[in-house]
């Protein structure tokens, strides 16, 4: 009798080792073989889980992977888009300074001494009353009434920047001529009003 041996049933300590062959309690008469096949069993159940354990932590890293980059793949579509709209506001932004550098009259001799140009005040002049018209190649008029026809790729911002392209007219102001929100979709082909 091996005294660390104890029946699973009674807890008798003292039985003969039941994993060694076919055992009854002496205590409370029961067949222990069962409790060695559940035994024998659990050990190989132990033994297939440890193998599959790197395995099954491999693939659960993965998916957490995937899963971060799905999640991160959303938000910077969306970064990207913001990026594509600051590289055009700031190519809009280069434009007008080209364009003012252009317009900006030449400052004589006088006029560095402190006198007056007399071709500066004209310049001014001009600005305050010139009124703001898209080009004729790019809309078609009928009524007396200027219509832009959306292309691919197009909004507020872009049409205004193709149209004027030196930022007399924002987006908010066709929106505004159109009965339309500055954030509103707009479709192919789509005829906006301009002015």
């Amino acid at each position: 009798m091996d005294s660390s041996t104890k029946c699973p049933v009674c807890g008798r300590e003292g039985i003969p080792d039941y994993h060694q062959g076919e055992v009854r309690c002496p205590g409370c008469g029961s067949n222990l073989e069962v409790f060695r096949v559940l035994d024998a069993l659990d050990d190989e159940l132990k033994a297939k889980s440890s193998k599959w354990k790197p395995i099954a932590m491999v693939c659960a890293g993965l998916a957490l992977i995937f899963a971060l980059l799905y999640f991160t793949k959303g938000s910077s579509s969306s970064s990207a888009q913001e990026m594509g709209m600051m590289r055009d506001s700031i190519a809009a932004l280069h434009e007008q300074i080209n364009d003012l550098k252009a317009a900006a009259p030449v400052k004589t001799a006088e006029a560095q001494d402190g006198k007056k140009s007399e071709t500066a005040e004209p310049a001014k002049a001009d600005e305050k009353k010139e009124v703001v018209t898209a080009p004729a190649g790019k809309v078609t008029e009928r009524n007396g009434k200027k219509y832009y026809k959306v292309e691919r790729g197009d909004n507020l911002w872009k049409i205004c920047r193709k149209l004027y392209g030196d930022g007399k007219v924002k987006p908010e102001d066709i929106a505004r001529l159109n009965g339309i929100s500055s954030t509103d979709q707009l479709e192919i082909d789509q005829e906006l009003q301009v002015q």
